[in-house]
């Protein structure tokens, strides 16, 4: 027994059932254990050994710190079972100090450690778990950097924390792993730590530029309803015009426009001289103002609520959103998300495979991305772990958020972390992660880390100064007048100079020869009439 235990590679659990003869049995070490009750009294060196074949049954006997060994715990001879000892005993809850060695690399807000610091100052929720875990088994720790979560290569090792897991040079990588069955094959996962879904992280919604706001309180229907109404009150006030000037029996000088601009002039306050004097066309003038008067107390209204509440744009909530828009989605290259995508052919996932693009956790960590994400370019897909933990670097506590995360996931994963095969710690670790995910403690480690520090609508305890961006409807309008007048101006200055142009081209065709020839005639009758007589 002893020799199986020293071949055998620690964390190898198991029983082990062999068939021996009386020769080849050496006595079992001396141990307390569980007898079963058709085992006779007395420990493993009181009980003989029977002539012939028997069925030895190896059990798992831990030490203090940890391993573990084969021991023998029970027998079958002659029909009869003997136990000796536990066959699966409870693991110690204390390590004595043992080293737990742990791979990890950076990730926000789940563990982040400085070079050659310890787990001590390591950031993170699992980052404080892992502590939580320290002080309560008592062992030491050690920390073994390494680059990426790990996946198979080529010649079929495995590279990353997966890789120096299944190596044996670490324990366990206490990072938020999503559990798949390639994995599965080399490492053992935890009990999950709870969710983790893939989401989508995008532009947050902006406030829309609306230059002719003014114009876009009513819609074109009600704005043609107005101006059509309008003239149609202007040319039957013009005919009322005409009958009333027709029965008193006085000149009446058609003019349909100055009536049509009497009737619009009303629609903006304005007064006019030009109106029937009859009752009929004063009765039609007076509804034309209560009409016009409904129709501006609306307006106003409108364009104070319009004003006060400024318009956002519709920010990505969705697959669908995410493929109707002219956004490149990017994932990071060699995660489980991108392997995921890769996988996908059809439906809304394909066409995001299609279009993705797949950058290295550097570049998608750095501002130079986050400020094409912030502009609406591009849209991270990561699971929310990996996609707040980036994004809240870049947010300012009280200030409004540049990003929005999509209201539903692309996929919902599960949080693990990731032991090497039947490790000394995994009993233990499971035990301790079940109760506390049961109680949400792990929640509440978590909750710190995941805070945005940026407020999607800022709050005040005192009325807000309207800004720029909500009045800027009205200098759109004054900027397009001003450009209007201007061009209106520029054609008149042109025809001005045309006519004055025109006007001397005139004035220098009548030479001095011309002029003499006109003017000969005229001084010639002059001369031969006799001058008057003065009168003294």
């Amino acid at each position: 027994m002893d020799d199986l235990s020293r071949v055998l590679q620690e964390g190898m659990r198991g029983l082990l059932l062999t068939q021996v003869r009386r020769g080849s049995l050496s006595p079992a070490v001396p141990h307390e254990g569980v007898r079963s009750r058709a085992s006779p009294a007395g420990s493993a060196e009181d009980q003989p050994f029977m002539l012939g074949s028997m069925v030895m049954v190896g059990g798992m006997h831990i030490l203090v710190d940890g391993r573990w060994r084969l021991r023998r715990a029970a027998s079958w001879v002659d029909g009869r079972l003997q136990v000796y000892a536990s066959l699966w005993p409870t693991p110690p809850w204390n390590l004595h100090r043992r080293l737990v060695r742990f791979t990890c690399h950076n990730k926000p807000t789940v563990f982040t450690m400085r070079p050659g610091a310890g787990l001590g100052s390591a950031q993170g929720y699992l980052a404080e778990l892992m502590e939580e875990m320290g002080r309560r088994l008592n062992f030491t720790s050690s920390l073994i950097p390494t680059e990426g979560f790990g996946s198979l290569t080529r010649s079929g090792s495995w590279n990353g924390m997966v890789g120096v897991i299944a190596s044996g040079e670490a324990d366990v990588a206490p990072l938020d792993f999503t559990p798949s069955v390639e994995r599965l094959e080399v490492v053992d996962f935890s009990r999950p730590l709870g969710q983790d879904v893939v989401v989508i992280l995008a532009q947050a919604p902006a406030v829309l530029v609306r230059p002719f706001l003014l114009l876009q309180i009513y819609s074109p229907q009600m704005w043609g309803c107005v101006l059509g109404g309008a003239m149609l009150v202007g040319l039957v006030m013009a005919r009322l015009a005409v009958l009333e000037a027709e029965m008193d029996g006085r000149p009446y000088r058609r003019n349909i426009s100055q009536h049509l601009i009497s009737s619009l002039s009303i629609l903006v306050y304005q007064s006019s001289t030009k109106w029937p004097t009859g009752m009929a066309g004063r009765l039609l003038a007076c509804l034309m103002m209560v009409v016009s008067l409904v129709v501006g107390s609306l307006y106003c209204g409108s364009i104070t609520a319009f004003l006060a509440i400024p318009f956002r744009s519709e920010p990505v909530n969705s697959l669908q959103d995410l493929v109707d828009r002219d956004v490149v989605p990017v994932v990071r290259s060699k995660a489980t998300v991108y392997n995921f995508l890769k996988k996908q052919k059809e439906g809304l996932l394909g066409e995001v495979t299609s279009r993705m693009k797949a950058l290295s956790g550097e570049d998608i960590g750095s501002w130079a991305f986050f400020r094409k994400v912030a502009a609406g370019t591009h849209a991270l897909v990561d699971t929310h772990s990996g996609a707040v933990g980036r994004a809240k670097r870049f947010e300012r506590r009280g200030t409004r958020c540049r990003f929005h995360l999509a209201r539903k996931p692309v996929k919902v994963d599960l949080d693990t972390i990731v032991y090497g095969r039947n490790s000394f710690i995994n009993t233990q670790f499971n035990e301790i992660i079940k109760w506390f995910t049961y109680y949400g403690i792990v929640e509440k480690m978590k909750k710190p880390y995941y805070s945005i520090p940026c407020e999607a609508n800022l709050r005040s305890d005192h009325p807000q100064a309207m800004t720029l961006q909500q009045t800027q409807g009205a200098f759109y309008v004054l900027a397009v007048g001003l450009l209007t007048a201007s061009f209106i101006l520029v054609v008149e200055t042109i025809g001005s100079l045309c006519r004055k142009a025109v006007a001397d081209t005139g004035r220098r065709s009548l030479t001095p020869t011309v002029v003499r020839h006109h003017l000969t005639p005229v001084v010639r009758h002059l001369a031969k009439r006799p001058s008057p007589k003065r009168a003294f």
